[in-house]
């Protein structure tokens, strides 16, 4: 489906997002899950840019900063 409707390599986004989260889910641990919470607000942030969805944007920049808020809260956990 992805080369029918491919315009570019911001048209890939979409489904390197899905895939990188999809692995995460795999994988399981907490840890993980919130990497591929950055990876895929990355991505999807960047395509609603391209393709004018600014709520999109919105949307993906406020999970973004929380699960790196929460990235870093599990982090400063396991320090200690």
């Amino acid at each position: 489906v992805t080369m029918i409707f491919y315009e570019g390599v911001h048209s890939l986004f979409p489904i390197v997002a899905n895939s990188a989260y999809l692995i995460t889910m795999v994988i399981g641990t907490k840890k993980s899950l919130l990497i591929g919470g950055i990876i895929s607000p990355i991505l999807w942030a960047s395509y609603g840019l391209f393709v004018g969805s600014y709520a999109s944007t919105i949307t993906e920049t406020i999970l973004l900063v929380s699960n790196i808020i929460q990235l870093i809260k599990l982090h400063r956990k396991n320090q200690k």
